[in-house]
């Protein structure tokens, strides 16, 4: 383990601290906990779970680096006016909220809608009461409650059938880029993909730090790829 696989875990900026560091990897320990007991299947949970884990191994580490580290100025001056005061916070430690990539809906006849992707298992499904998924799809009976996954894995993102986790896969499949081909294994995804869970086709957006509301405008104004025809028989 090093510190830079920690730092890429967690999407965070290659200066930062070892406080940074520390907060962070108790909040998005935090995060999976909530998922652990909203996940949808046992196999999730188990994903959440081992994700757990290793945040906590993540934090062994550095506190065990910081000991190995001798730092006798903040040692002689932790009692100091200067540390005690209002400006010795840790007010700048980065947020959980960074979002790698984002789906865009892009149906015709249907509004726009942007999904924002985190790192690790992202859950895309049918949107039913009680069911906890990232990507929610609503009014298309063709998809799955359980239908694919979108797996992020720093700059990986790795698009693949329910069941390709050892479960029932989705019924209608998953397309990509108006092919009538179902997608079999895993697909990495590229940029501008367009993806299609039954009737409704989303853009895959990378975040390249651009405002998604200029993501959405254009993502609006681009052409519809091809909708494949979902074959029920």
């Amino acid at each position: 383990m090093t510190r830079n696989e920690i730092i890429d875990f967690l999407s965070l900026a290659p200066n930062t601290t070892d406080d940074e560091l520390l907060k962070a990897i108790l909040e998005k320990e935090s995060y999976f906990k909530s998922l652990v007991s909203n996940a949808p299947t046992n196999l999730l949970k188990k994903v959440y779970e081992k994700n757990i884990d290793k945040l906590k191994e993540f934090q062994v580490f550095i506190v065990n680096s910081q000991q190995k580290l001798e730092k006798p100025a903040i040692q002689l001056d932790i009692n100091s006016e200067k540390n005690s005061s209002p400006d010795f916070t840790l007010s700048t430690a980065p947020t959980l909220k960074y979002e790698p990539a984002w789906l865009i809906r892009h149906t015709e006849n249907s509004s726009i809608i942007s999904f924002a992707l985190t790192e690790g298992i992202n859950t895309i499904g049918r949107l039913i009461e009680g069911c906890t998924l990232n990507v929610g799809i609503e009014k298309d009976m063709f998809v799955s409650r359980q239908h694919a996954i979108i797996e992020i894995i720093q700059d990986n993102y790795i698009l693949y059938d329910i069941g390709e986790m050892g479960v029932k896969a989705s019924k209608n499949g998953v397309f990509v880029n108006g092919s009538e081909k179902r997608l079999k294994g895993k697909y990495l995804l590229k940029e501008g993909d367009t993806i299609q869970f039954g009737n409704t086709k989303f853009v895959f957006k990378i975040n390249t730090q651009r405002n998604i509301a200029d993501v959405v405008n254009e993502v609006s104004h681009s052409d519809y790829m091809r909708t494949v025809v979902i074959n029920i028989l």
